[in-house]
């Protein structure tokens, strides 16, 4: 499909056909997914999705593999669904995955240079927006000064996953999730420091980095029993070539570790505790791993 088409000519969802896309910084706006030949049947479901969100919302937000057109049939449905005053959630339906934040959060988000909030920034279409609050919002993002703040955060949150055999059996689902996302989070902060811009594709991160175990360990990561400790080793060994060092908690313990990082990096701290409780499921927010915010409930 030509990817000059016009979003009339592509038929596409309605609020699709309202909302293109996030405002680009030449105040244009991004057209819709007529190019995305391969995910177009993917795409058709993210744009009745809609439907399947817990109501109410201020926007809503589709980002992730389906918005950026490398989507396969196994992909899941990445949404930000922008609520009124509510701390950060985060649920799922099925294919669906649903990250909320209250439009405050996303402003700090967006202000402090959050590797999510450049995401969505980056790749995210809107899909609803009545009063133009989301797209006003993420307008307003701004680079950090340094990524240094970031890299330390994905280093203290690596030595969470330095647990013995025994330990990891207590959580195996969740320990793996995490070795994930980390491993994605400081792929990112590498290709930054590479090329000079943001990728999120793990395929041409994979290959900005030269390691394809990092499109490796994510293969297949959706089936339950794939998050195993097999999967588990190929992403911390991927994770410390990445960031030079040892997989090693310097504080002995996950109990330590959150109480020496709590007030420098709680959302570290937050993650370390959470494994501990036996939490298997993290929100898509949580791998970005951003260091400079705490939440209020």
């Amino acid at each position: 499909m030509d990817e000059k088409r016009s979003l009339e000519e592509c038929s596409l969802h309605p609020i699709l056909q309202r909302y293109g896309g996030v405002p680009l910084r030449n105040g244009t706006r991004r057209l819709g997914a007529c190019h995305l030949d391969q995910s177009t049947s993917r795409l058709g479901k993210a744009l009745d999705l809609l439907e399947r969100l817990r109501p109410p919302w201020i926007g809503v937000v589709l980002y992730g593999s389906v918005a950026r057109g490398d989507a396969d049939e196994k992909s899941d449905i990445d949404v930000l669904q922008v609520v009124d005053g509510a701390a950060p959630d985060h649920y799922s339906d099925r294919d669906l995955s649903v990250t909320t934040y209250s439009l405050d959060q996303l402003e700090q988000l967006c202000i402090r240079g959050s590797l999510f909030a450049l995401h969505l920034v980056t790749e995210g279409r809107i899909l609803d927006d009545p009063s133009g609050a989301v797209a006003q919002t993420l307008a307003m993002y701004r680079p950090p000064d340094s990524y240094r703040p970031f890299w330390e955060a994905v280093r203290l949150a690596s030595q969470i996953l330095d647990v013995d055999g025994i330990e990891f059996e207590s959580n195996p689902a969740g320990f793996t999730r995490l070795a994930l996302y980390v491993t994605r989070t400081a792929s990112i902060l590498r290709h930054l420091e590479l090329k000079g811009r943001p990728s999120f594709s793990l395929r041409e991160l994979a290959v900005a980095t030269n390691d394809p175990d990092l499109e490796h360990a994510f293969d297949g990561r959706d089936q339950a029993t794939s998050l195993d400790r097999a999967r588990f080793l190929i992403a911390t060994s991927v994770l410390s070539r990445l960031t030079g060092e040892p997989i090693k908690n310097q504080f002995g313990s996950l109990e330590a570790l959150a109480v020496n990082v709590e007030v420098e990096y709680p959302v570290v701290a937050g993650l370390a505790m959470r494994l501990l409780a036996g939490e298997e499921t993290l929100g898509y927010g949580d791998l970005f791993l951003d260091p400079l915010l705490i939440w209020n409930d």
